[in-house]
């Protein structure tokens, strides 16, 4: 009888990066990146609301954008290197 294992997951060194930066910003810093964010999604929150979150709330927000404007960036880069 064999037993299955479970892989582990694949993450990019791009991924591991963006996380690693994310998770050492104390809360001041992400929530002045939320602020800077320019992607292809607009962060459309105030200083005031961002300072009523937790840290592990605004980290997931500033997480989300950065890995939506690079999965937006990669998309990009592949259609143009298409054909």
């Amino acid at each position: 009888m064999t037993t299955a294992t479970a892989k582990k997951p694949k993450f990019s060194p791009v991924f591991a990066e963006i996380a690693k930066h994310v998770e050492n910003l104390n809360m001041d810093e992400v929530i002045n990146e939320i602020l800077a964010f320019k992607g292809p999604i607009k962060l459309d929150f105030t200083r005031d609301y961002l300072e009523t979150l937790r840290l592990e709330k605004l980290q997931h927000i500033l997480m989300t954008a950065k890995l939506y404007q690079l999965g937006k960036q990669k998309a990009t880069f592949n259609v143009r290197n298409v054909g």
